[in-house]
């Protein structure tokens, strides 16, 4: 299978009217025009031989069981995806987003390409709260999902929530499909997750093992909760580490093909450790979501780096690790990490493991 190359992509976006529009091109499975042209045509431009579905309803989510929220056969893109719990289970919102996964199949697949807890995968890992970035957003904190991510298929698409936990639950969502053509450089989407509960000071944690193959890193998002934060520094003084395709560093010799110093700069953000009372702040690409210090003077922060407007396109493999804590002279403190990696691939499975178990995925919550 053909993909658009790094070089030629660049090219179209100079020339595109919509930027955040355009590089999403690849997974709305468009033809060269209108790569060229913008992502989508006019909003008054028929497009041949499209059909749009709209599935708008509501189903139960049976304790310890799985229900289908949508089955569709054909060829097309799911453009949008929403939902939301009844509100009398709002004070089990964030357990719940933990202990319901998310899966989804693309053309006939046995194994999903997508399975992550539903919050987590919504950009809502540790509490459901209102925010927006270029990905997902969130009215209020009433357990509201909704995603933008393009999402093609050739054949057929399904997309299940599996329930771990002992609550029965109502679930109203709305998945909007267009029937129509892709393009043979339509790429699949993929998304996984991992957690570790004690990660130590010198412990590297894996946010994306090695898979291999040809697409598009798509972003990242981290929940992590740190204890004894005293001065609240030393969750972020860790490196980012991106490795594809055997590229060499550019600027440092034997390190990774992308080898950020702290994720804290990685996510466009710096000096943590001199803000008197940090934030959280909200850009289309990069943020930090929710930041709070609980009653046991834990820090509890979510963060994100999406590669929308600069595409990180990847030919062979690609893995993202983060590195062993920097800083010397200080205190074991354990810290809780949860991922979730998205990207584009050309195959309908990958590689990857497994998600974890239901205890892994609510411990604490």
């Amino acid at each position: 299978m053909k993909i658009i190359q790094p070089a030629k992509w660049l090219r179209a976006l100079k020339n595109t009217p919509s930027l955040v529009a355009a590089v999403f091109a690849v997974g709305l499975g468009l033809s060269t025009t209108q790569t060229a042209t913008g992502a989508e045509p006019d909003l008054y431009e028929m497009q041949r031989g499209a059909e749009t579905e709209v599935i708008w309803t509501r189903t139960t989510i049976p304790a310890n069981g799985s229900v289908e929220l949508a089955d569709l056969q054909g060829e097309g893109v799911i453009s949008s995806l929403w939902g939301t719990f009844e509100i009398k289970v709002k004070d089990q919102y964030n357990y719940l987003g933990r202990a319901i996964v998310l899966n989804m199949y693309w053309d006939g697949a046995e194994k999903p390409a997508v399975s992550v807890p539903l919050a987590d995968f919504f950009g809502q890992a540790l509490q459901v709260q209102p925010f927006k970035n270029a990905l997902f957003n969130a009215s209020n904190a009433f357990g509201v999902y909704n995603s933008r991510i393009p999402m093609p298929f050739r054949k057929s698409a399904r997309i299940e929530l599996v329930n771990s936990s002992d609550t029965t639950c109502v679930f109203y969502y709305q998945v909007n499909v267009n029937y129509k053509k892709v393009s043979e450089d339509a790429l699949y989407l993929h998304a996984y997750w991992s957690r570790k509960t004690d990660v130590n000071l010198r412990e590297e944690f894996t946010a994306l093992p090695e898979i291999r193959g040809q697409g598009r890193y798509l972003g990242t998002s981290w929940a992590i909760i740190q204890d004894d934060v005293k001065k609240r520094w030393s969750w972020y003084v860790r490196p980012v580490r991106i490795d594809y395709d055997d590229r060499k560093n550019a600027t440092k010799p034997n390190a990774s093909s992308i080898d950020a110093g702290t994720l804290d700069d990685y996510i466009a953000s710096g000096w943590w450790s001199s803000e008197v009372n940090p934030q959280a702040y909200t850009e289309p690409n990069y943020g930090r979501s929710y930041v709070n210090v609980d009653t046991q003077k834990r820090l509890w922060v979510v963060c994100y780096r999406y590669y929308i407007d600069d595409p990180l396109w990847f030919n062979e493999k690609i893995s993202m690790k983060i590195g062993p804590h920097i800083a010397k002279r200080i205190k074991e403190r354990p810290s809780d990490w949860s991922t979730t990696a998205y990207f584009y691939l050309t195959e309908p499975e990958s590689n990857l493991p497994l998600i974890q178990d239901a205890a892994v995925r609510t411990l604490g919550f």
